[in-house]
């Protein structure tokens, strides 16, 4: 019994922990204004929305999904606010 759970607990390391340790949750009031100012003005309608704080190529860079009109999305900012990207997740 206890192989079977540490076999899957191992499994589990395997598979989520790269994830979830590079997982940098923060909340709003964490974000820049400028990141904020930018994604309210493109998406005044997003719900569910959640913050992480990244880095792309060597820089801060904030990760921000949400789900807008029955869809999810995830946008990634520059820590000035500039849309580097954005991809609507499938499952």
């Amino acid at each position: 019994m206890k192989t079977n759970m540490l076999v899957g607990f191992a499994t589990y390391l395997a598979v989520f922990g790269p994830a979830a340790a590079n997982a940098n949750d923060i909340g709003k009031d964490q974000v820049p204004k400028a990141v904020l100012d930018s994604f309210e003005q493109a998406h005044p309608n997003a719900r569910d929305v959640e913050y992480e704080a990244q880095r792309f190529e060597g820089s801060p860079a904030y990760v921000i999904e949400f789900k807008e009109n029955g869809r999810e999305y995830e946008s990634l900012y520059t820590l000035e606010g500039s849309l580097i990207r954005q991809q609507e997740e499938t499952d």
